[in-house]
């Protein structure tokens, strides 16, 4: 055992030099590795609503507008029938936001998200006036990908992404990717907003709820 320790206290003595090189090269190699971390951008994405007359026109220049009715493809959503409301609501834009939070700047950010809007499934009991188990279910989808070149820190961006007026009872907000050129930041189907109708608020009578269910339209 001393003899072991006395060759150790030589080997140290005569190789003292290459260990403090390697000791400074784990050090900088663990510093590296810890700053590597905070040396990237750091984005979220929000959702709000905003009245017609208040969004500013950069935002609505930036965004990418459906129309009215009709989905990217031309594809056009029938809400004459049952399960879309019978009123609707005062014109508001659905807005999306990126932010860095970051000290350093994101670059080429690519973000893709889904609007999946829903539709109430119901049936009558006795009669027309008597509505049951109902539910909303997913109808159609929309998918667009945002670019943006280039985010500095503590910077953001917003997008009108769709026009509301009342046509459907809800709709949920997905983010399928978010991703720049130094890092991915989320990664699959994550659901970040849902709208409402507003009239889900409350109701007048039973007459009000089904007129909201789209009781009284067509089936088809």
């Amino acid at each position: 055992m001393l003899e072991a320790l006395k060759c150790l206290v030589n080997f140290i003595g005569d190789n003292w030099e290459l260990i403090i090189a390697i000791g400074n090269l784990l050090i900088a190699f663990s510093l590296f590795q810890f700053t590597r971390k905070d040396i990237n951008p750091k984005l979220f994405v929000d959702s709000y609503q905003i009245n017609k007359d208040d969004i500013s026109d950069e935002i609505l220049e930036r965004g990418i507008i459906y129309g009215d009715y009709a989905f990217k493809h031309g594809e056009i959503i029938d809400y004459d029938q049952q399960g879309f409301p019978e009123i609707g609501h005062k014109p508001v834009w659905w807005i999306l936001e990126i932010v860095n939070n970051g000290d350093f700047p994101a670059t080429h950010i690519e973000l893709t998200y889904t609007i999946v809007i829903k539709k109430a499934e119901f049936e009558f009991g006795i009669d027309q006036a008597d509505v049951i188990n109902e539910r909303f279910v997913d109808y159609k989808s929309l998918t667009e990908t945002i670019v943006y070149d280039y985010l500095p820190p503590n910077g953001k961006r917003e997008t009108a992404i769709l026009k509301l007026y009342g046509d459907f009872p809800y709709a949920t907000l997905k983010i399928n990717n978010l991703k720049s050129a130094e890092m991915t930041f989320m990664k699959g189907d994550i659901a970040i907003y849902e709208y409402e109708h507003p009239e889900f608020e409350g109701f007048d009578d039973s007459h009000h709820y089904r007129r909201v269910l789209g009781a009284y339209k067509p089936k088809k």
